[in-house]
């Protein structure tokens, strides 16, 4: 049983960056990317509102333009359980694109064998 209130933090590497979308038929906008962490995991992990729009549309812009992959931070990430286990940010969450930290560049670099 996933605990609905746990929070997270994740470094992974973005696989693919869906676009900015209404969440079915309520008036709340998402963006959904899938990432891959040092395991191999894939995990769907959808961006809320201005998550979405700010730091989705900035994956998404350097997804088009870099031929490098991306790292992504996430800090107080929820888990859920929609469509098996998927990621989810929180109001009190936060995101940094390629964060230079020693991990994100050995992600990076075990990604790329």
């Amino acid at each position: 049983m996933v605990d609905s209130t746990a929070e997270i933090d994740v470094l992974a590497v973005v696989l693919h960056c869906g676009p900015q979308k209404n969440a079915d038929r309520s008036h709340h906008r998402c963006r959904e990317i899938t990432l891959c962490d040092n395991q191999q995991n894939q995990f769907l992990f959808t961006l809320w509102e201005d998550f979405g729009e700010i730091e989705g549309r900035e994956i998404s812009s350097k997804m088009t333009t870099q031929t490098d992959l991306l790292v992504i931070l996430g800090r107080s990430i929820g888990i859920s359980t929609y469509q098996g286990l998927s990621l989810q940010t929180r109001y009190n969450s936060t995101l940094r694109v390629n964060p230079n930290y020693p991990q994100a560049v050995a992600l990076l670099k075990w990604d790329k064998r």
